[in-house]
Formats: C-alpha cells, sequence, structure tokens
C-alpha cells in the first residue's frame, strides 16, 4: 500500500464518488433519471434549463414548491400545432355561423360546442392530451379564491380607470338610491343571490359580490373550463416555448380575441365599430392572457385560471356602473386599464421566470406536486 494511504484502503484517496447527472453516466449506464439532460426528481434541473434554453415553466418537479405549472412534457410539432389551431378554429366558427337558424336548444348545444372547441383541439395528438391532462390537476383551495378574484381585477381596474376620468356613471336604472342615501331601493335586474329589494349598503355590497361569485364558481365548473384547457394548458405554453413570455402571451391574446370574432360582430356592424372592437378586444384578451397565464403556472393547474375566466364574464351586465363602451372617442381609458392590469401580471410572470431560473440546484429536490 503506498505511503500515506488511509487504513484499508488501496490507494492514497478514496474514490470520489460519482456526482448524479455526471458525463460519466451519460452513455447509456445508470437509470434514465440519472442521465444528464433529463428534468429527473433528485438533484438539479438539466443544464439547458439552467441556461434558460427551456422555459421555467415547462421543467418538470424543478424550482420551488410555488412555482411549478401543469406538466406539458413534449412540445408540439408543428403539424401538430396546426392541427390544434385549425381543429379550435374550425369548432368556434361553423356552429357560430349556424347559431341563430335552430331552436333554442340548438342554439345552446352549439353554444356548448363553440365553448369546448380549443378543449377538444386538445384530442388531436398525444402531447396536446398529455398537456390538457397534466393541467387538469386539483389545485388548493385559497387559489380558487384568488383566481376568481383575479377575474374580477380587469373590471374592477376599469371602474377606477374611468371613474378617475370622470366617465363613470351610477346606473339609477338597475340600481335606483333610497332617497335618504342609506343604500338601495332595489337590485332587481342583476339576478341578485341574496334577493333584489330594499338594502343597505354592507348588504348590497356583499350581495353583488354573490351575485358575481356564484356564476363565476358554476360557470368555471362548466364552460369557461372548455376555453382555457385549450388555450393555456396548450396555446400558451406552447408559443411562449417558441418566442418568449411576452411575445408568445401577446400571440396568444391575438389568437384568441381572433377566435371569439363570429360571436363579436354582427352583420350591420360598420368598418369603425368593428376596427375599435379588434383593438379594444384584442387588448382586453392580451391583458387577460397574462394574468390567466400567471394564474396557470403559479397554482400549478389550469382551473383557477377557468374561474377567473368565468369571474371576468360574471362582471359583464352586473356592473354598478355605466361605463363607456369601447369607442375611439374613449379608446384611451381602455388602453389604460387593459395596460395596468397586463402589465402587473406581466411584470409577475417575469418575475416568476427570472425566480426558478436562478434557483440553486437541487432547490427543489423531490417536488413533483401542485403549488402549496
Amino acid at each position: 500500500m503506498p505511503e500515506g494511504a488511509p487504513p484499508g484502503h488501496g490507494r492514497p484517496f478514496p474514490k470520489p464518488p460519482r456526482e448524479k447527472g455526471s458525463p460519466l453516466l451519460a452513455g447509456g449506464f445508470g437509470p434514465p433519471y440519472r442521465k444528464v439532460g433529463s428534468a429527473r426528481r433528485e438533484g438539479s434541473p438539466p443544464p439547458s434549463a439552467r441556461v434558460g434554453l427551456t422555459p421555467p415553466w415547462r421543467w418538470r418537479a424543478v424550482g420551488p414548491p410555488d412555482l411549478r405549472s401543469p406538466r406539458c412534457p413534449t412540445p408540439l410539432t408543428k403539424r401538430e400545432f396546426g392541427q390544434f389551431l385549425a381543429v379550435a378554429f374550425a369548432l368556434g366558427y361553423v356552429p357560430a355561423l349556424a347559431i341563430g337558424a335552430g331552436t333554442a336548444a340548438v342554439g345552446l348545444a352549439l353554444s356548448f360546442l363553440i365553448a369546448f372547441s380549443p378543449a377538444l383541439a386538445t384530442l388531436t395528438s398525444g402531447a396536446a392530451r398529455r398537456a390538457a391532462r397534466g393541467s387538469l390537476r386539483r389545485p388548493r383551495g385559497r387559489w380558487v379564491l384568488i383566481g376568481i378574484a383575479v377575474g374580477w381585477g380587469l373590471h374592477l381596474t376599469q371602474v377606477v380607470v374611468f371613474a378617475a376620468a370622470g366617465l363613470a356613471q351610477w346606473d339609477h336604472v338597475r340600481f335606483p338610491l333610497a332617497r335618504d342615501g342609506s343604500g338601495l331601493e332595489r337590485a332587481d335586474q342583476i339576478h341578485s343571490v341574496l334577493g333584489d329589494g330594499r338594502q343597505p349598503w354592507a348588504l348590497f355590497v356583499f350581495n353583488l359580490l354573490a351575485s358575481w361569485a356564484l356564476p363565476a364558481f358554476v360557470d368555471g365548473l362548466t364552460w369557461a373550463i372548455g376555453e382555457e384547457l385549450g388555450w393555456r394548458a396548450v396555446l400558451q405554453p406552447e408559443l411562449e416555448r417558441r418566442w418568449g413570455l411576452v411575445r408568445g402571451t401577446v400571440a396568444t391574446g391575438l389568437i384568441w380575441a381572433a377566435w371569439h370574432l363570429p360571436v363579436k360582430f354582427g352583420a350591420d356592424d360598420t368598418l369603425p365599430t368593428v376596427a375599435s372592437t379588434l383593438l379594444f378586444f384584442s387588448a382586453n384578451t392580451i391583458a387577460s392572457a397574462f394574468a390567466f397565464g400567471w394564474l396557470t403556472r403559479r397554482a400549478g393547474s389550469v382551473w383557477p385560471a377557468s374561474f377567473a375566466h368565468a369571474a371576468h364574464n360574471a362582471t359583464v351586465g352586473r356592473s354598478f356602473l355605466i361605463l363607456p363602451g369601447a369607442a375611439w372617442s374613449t379608446g384611451a381609458y381602455h388602453l389604460v386599464a387593459n395596460l395596468a392590469f397586463g402589465g402587473l401580471f406581466a411584470y409577475l410572470s417575469a418575475r416568476q421566470a427570472r425566480g426558478v431560473a436562478a434557483a440553486p440546484a437541487g432547490a427543489a429536490e423531490g417536488y413533483s406536486s401542485p403549488a402549496s
């Protein structure tokens, strides 16, 4: 035995242990999860993910527990991505053209088909099916409430912007005020959950929030999930993987707006009306895409985005203020509200991505469940 060797060893120093994922294991030796380049449950993220070649929200079981997202194990090919978009738009456009020609039952069935066309489009490829299935994991209960609050956020942002500009007016037709100023005389045109008679201000606020929350919860479980399963589980992660966070989310919002065109326009719309609706509605969907995308990545599930989508729709027609429509004269205020709302979640998304990319190796060892 050489001089200076520790007792019981045949060489001066013990053989250093092989690190998991070392080049010695990359040639086919050892179990697959220990090879370089695989997103394994143990240890640090793969080198390609650490340098930013793979978006953080597509890592599997990597990052702090509160920053995981639905699993999307394999990217879609160009052909698969094209098939997904073609089916989503075909099932969204064709029924919309015939929705007024049949009975009420036929119209309801066609509306259901339109709402679920993005979800049905996920059946066009195995990668899309796996992404959609992985996004349906059950979130923590608080993310349902956060999703509903985020869905209300855009409408409340518009209320603040238009009220500050002096353009918002109280809706005296649906919410007539009591003569003594103690509350409302009635609220009988918004399907109030807690009654529609005379009510003080505290009861009215609680009644209004309940009337927004109940449809958000019901529609989130039944209708909005049809859209969000396609847009948030497949479309947005795929575009963000191809083009980056900001450009991918903007592209998602534009595609989302284009998918809504048959139900947004009528035969008697003039060209200025069409142009203003395209601009301001697209700004709305882009801002919502930033918010709903952040919710999906943060909660590790598509359900909070579904509840947020339904909550936003629930505020339409149930607002206590009369806000200006999407016209050119007031369009700047719509853009300011959308920019403020979308900019907040764009900042949160970018901060989230930087936080995951900067996470130390092994920080999330063994994690694979949704965010707590």
